[in-house]
């Protein structure tokens, strides 16, 4: 039975005690590479379907306990933490968890995953309002991701940086680190196309604080247009909600009414 085998069969559990016969058995098989296919499984269905995303996530950790293998718990942590703060809004618990993993990585010497595990504890500070803790983990790990050419990860927190500026009221400094995060993700290509209508919507509440209302619009819908391609229905409603408040301020308010609606 080889490593997609396996994965299959575990995400066809619909339990603990089943996943962990399924384990058992397949003792001699629950490498790495199965830990990060996992892993993977439970980032696609993060936004989606939360609670398969959070089943995944346990599953990593039960594998882990099983084989007692640090980097393998690292990654289930990892899963577990997102779930909790970008699903849940559990910020405190999903800090817990960052800061596990960014241990297992930093005892084991390898500074750019302890780096990365930093992405999503920084989002957890943020809306936690920690934001000097935000920005001293923000800063040590930018450049470390820099430094190893991992734009993905360093793409994401910098959007962050970007939110947490916003946030502070520092929009100008918000928006010259949205247009990074900008450049990070066009340079992943298709990988970071997805990311895109999400740095507009941004960009657009920081535009029109700036007073700068006609690109702000602009932003919007651009941020409405890819949300809807990718079905992200609610992050479309909030973009027609930012280009109801812009149009307010411009005294349109028949387009601002019929866009609330």
């Amino acid at each position: 039975m080889d490593t997609s085998q396996i994965r299959q069969k575990l995400l066809q559990q619909d339990d603990a005690s089943a996943r962990q016969q399924v384990i058992i058995q397949n003792a001699g098989y629950l490498d790495d590479d199965l830990a990060q296919a996992l892993k993977a499984e439970a980032d696609h269905y993060l936004r989606t379907k939360m609670r398969r995303s959070m089943a995944i996530a346990e599953t990593i950790l039960q594998m882990a306990a099983h084989t007692e293998n640090p980097k393998q718990r690292a990654l289930g942590l990892l899963a577990r933490a997102n779930v909790l703060s970008l699903g849940m809004g559990e910020y405190e618990r999903a800090l817990q968890d960052y800061n596990e993993a960014a241990d297992i990585y930093r005892r084991a010497g390898d500074q750019v995953n302890t780096a990365r595990a930093q992405v999503g504890k920084v989002w957890a500070l943020i809306n936690l309002s920690r934001y000097q803790e935000a920005q001293e983990a923000a800063v040590w790990a930018a450049q470390i991701l820099e430094e190893a050419g991992e734009l993905q990860p360093l793409a994401v927190l910098t959007m962050n940086r970007a939110i947490s500026l916003g946030r502070q009221g520092d929009d100008t400094g918000a928006l010259a680190l949205f247009e990074r995060a900008r450049q990070l993700f066009a340079e992943l290509g298709e990988e970071g196309r997805f990311y895109l209508p999400w740095i507009d919507q941004n960009r657009s509440i920081v535009l029109r604080n700036l007073g700068q209302l006609q690109a702000s619009l602009e932003a919007a819908g651009r941020a409405w247009r890819g949300m809807e391609s990718e079905g992200e229905m609610v992050e479309a409603a909030r973009a027609r909600q930012s280009m109801a408040i812009t149009y307010l301020m411009l005294g349109r308010y028949t387009e601002a009414l019929n866009l609330m609606e």
